[in-house]
């Protein structure tokens, strides 16, 4: 399934079901190390990060790694080697995976762990992609993410009805 966007170089993906959510056992858990980024990590996101490099950036990566959700994996030193974030509308972002260590699947297990980890506090859970990251759409598509259409937006998703509770798919919300 390829996801057919037009205009837009991003791709909007939205977790629906995360009752089907498999976290695997992807990696090598004697070289690397599962962990939450501190500030010392900042640095290295802001260079990675395609709008990143300006001391603005900087700042809005210390707010996000001091107050929202994010993981990473630390290599045999303890050197930050892959990791994804979550901002103030709950998007995972600023996901990175250090140029040696690409190709290992390591950015997916990143994404499986940090879906995994926050699927109990009942958010909803979206990301945007660049059309031209075939690997990471299909990544997200086999965790259950959904495209969803370029007008969409975090700020137009609601419950369907104030009684309610938030809840897990597609009807639940106004996509307009």
């Amino acid at each position: 399934m390829r996801p057919t966007v037009h205009g837009s170089p991003h791709c909007t993906f939205l977790l629906l079901h995360q009752s089907n959510l498999i976290l695997g056992n992807m990696c090598n858990q004697e070289m690397f190390k599962e962990s939450s980024l501190d500030i010392g990590h900042a640095e290295l996101v802001n260079q990675s990060w395609k709008f990143g490099g300006m001391e603005r950036s900087l700042k809005f990566i210390h707010r996000c790694i001091q107050n929202f959700s994010n993981i990473c994996l630390l290599g045999p030193v303890g050197k930050l080697v892959s990791w994804v974030l979550m901002d103030q509308t709950g998007e995972s972002r600023m996901a990175g995976t250090g140029a040696k260590y690409g190709g290992k699947g390591l950015m997916t297990y990143v994404f499986y762990t940090h879906t995994h980890n926050i699927k109990n506090f009942n958010l909803l859970l979206y990301l945007h992609l660049e059309k031209i990251n075939q690997i990471m759409i299909k990544t997200v598509l086999c965790m259950n993410y959904v495209h969803i259409p370029r007008t969409w937006n975090q700020w137009n998703c609601e419950p369907t009805d104030a009684s309610s509770e938030m809840r897990t798919t597609q009807k639940a919300f106004s996509w307009e």
